[in-house]
């Protein structure tokens, strides 16, 4: 049976880390750090995450796992992006359709928090993308109504490598630069590459991690996502446009 790896889980504060999955301590929104990690972790919020599934060349990604309205901390470190988030299930939420339902529906909504803080507690849900795992890193930024600050990793499934069945995180992150963010991803990443596996690097993909380590700039995507990508070039345009969200 295939695995359902989809990057995100809620599990136990006090989970020991694993290779898939990140490992909650007990303070909020926080990861034990790995030797790895280095020394210069960088942390910000996100408000909502999404995880999409890669369908084929051409087909638009399909979303399978997402929670919005949350406060999740996202720590970039020099072998992985990593997200923890206690309050991550809001419970459900009944919109008042009258002013007289609306002590009606304030009543619905205070009991599903209620009922959806016993359900998380003593909970996390986590959730990293190693640099190994890695196909493409890529950002939009806001330019309008319907858009917003976001990170998007798209990578290769651990239990089963190659792109048929890679996934898609986008971390929505409106108050922070990700263009600059999805820079020093792409230098982390390449880097940790040079490091850890130059000796079986072809001569090409090493140059190419080399380009990449120097953090090129990319102007923004009109209705898409700017993308950097660590597959040698070229990268098939039918892959290509999954990623970067135009098809």
């Amino acid at each position: 049976m295939q695995n359902r790896f989809a990057i995100l889980k809620v599990v136990p504060e006090g989970t020991p880390p694993s290779d898939l999955f990140p490992g909650p301590t007990l303070a909020p929104n926080t990861l034990a750090t790995e030797p790895d990690d280095g020394f210069d972790m960088q942390a910000s919020t996100s408000l909502a995450l999404r995880v999409r599934a890669f369908r084929g060349p051409g087909q638009p990604s399909k979303v399978i796992l997402e929670f919005r309205k949350i406060q999740a901390s996202v720590f970039v470190s020099d072998c992985r992006v990593a997200v923890a988030c206690s309050k991550y299930d809001s419970g459900s939420k009944l919109q008042p359709l009258g002013l007289g339902a609306l002590p009606v529906a304030l009543a619905y909504n205070a009991v599903s928090r209620s009922k959806a803080a016993k359900r998380r507690a003593g909970n996390m849900l986590v959730g990293h993308v190693r640099y190994p795992w890695l196909i493409s890193v890529g950002f939009t930024e806001k330019s309008g109504m319907l858009s917003t600050n976001t990170l998007r990793l798209g990578l290769a499934n651990p239990n089963h490598p190659g792109l048929k069945d890679s996934l898609i995180l986008d971390i929505e992150m409106p108050n922070v630069n990700t263009r600059e963010l999805a820079r020093d991803v792409v230098r982390r990443a390449s880097n940790y590459s040079l490091t850890h596996f130059d000796g079986q690097m072809p001569p090409e993909r090493r140059y190419h991690f080399e380009e990449l380590a120097q953090g090129p700039d990319v102007e923004p995507v009109p209705r898409g996502f700017a993308s950097y990508f660590f597959l040698s070039p070229p990268i098939p345009e039918s892959v290509a446009t999954v990623f970067q969200g135009i098809a």
